[in-house]
């Protein structure tokens, strides 16, 4: 949605239209906008809280209503507090936004053909059980837009490298992560407790043996 307000400023700043004529024109576009966000806030929320706190409710550590209320609670806290960094991203280190100068208004339909894209395509993921990326949707459908409008000139390809390259990085460093801290919990707690059990039980033994 940044990237729809943005666009729809350099409309009003870079052609001759006034702001009714945009409203005729263009209003379309912001309202078909605004419903496809909420869908993709949807799907977001279908399928990637699920895929965080899927573990958490699966084990039993969280109901559903408590994995819920933490899901809106941190994602509008996440979204609020640093989320402005991967819009950043998203917004202005994708695409060769400078390309469209003369032509804003093909770019204000193509973040909206983006919205749409990725709402379908997470809704649709969602009901066919497949957990599935809201960055990787967002990231393949805005390239999509771009090499179709301008060509391979249009994007910014050390961006994407970086971001394809964050993709393979995360699952090796989450996975290092939880070894190492499935390590400590065990050494630290499961295997004190079970060395307690073991040497209570042992002493109840020996008790009742002597006795």
């Amino acid at each position: 949605m940044d990237v729809i307000s943005t666009t729809i400023s350099a409309i009003t700043f870079t052609t001759e239209i006034t702001l009714s004529e945009f409203r005729s024109e263009f209003l379309w576009a912001l309202i078909v906008g605004i419903v496809l966000a909420f869908l993709l806030g949807f799907g977001m929320g279908a399928n990637d809280v699920a895929n965080a706190f899927g573990t958490s409710v699966g084990s039993g550590v969280l109901t559903l209503k408590r994995a819920y209320i933490l899901a809106t609670i941190f994602e509008t806290l996440g979204a609020l507090l640093v989320g402005y960094n991967v819009t950043d991203t998203m917004r202005k280190n994708v695409l060769e936004v400078a390309l469209y100068k003369s032509e804003p208004k093909e770019l204000l339909v193509g973040q909206v053909a983006i919205l749409g894209g990725c709402s379908a395509w997470l809704i649709l993921a969602t009901f066919a059980h497949l957990p599935v990326s809201t960055t990787h949707s967002i990231t393949g459908a805005t390239v999509g837009f771009g090499l179709v409008t301008r060509g391979a000139f249009g994007i910014h390809w050390n961006e994407i490298a970086a971001i394809v390259g964050s993709w393979f990085i995360s699952p090796v460093l989450s996975g290092i992560v939880s070894s190492l801290m499935f390590m400590i919990v065990d050494f630290s707690v499961l295997r004190r407790v079970c060395f307690i059990l073991l040497s209570t039980s042992n002493s109840l033994v020996q008790f009742l043996a002597s006795g």
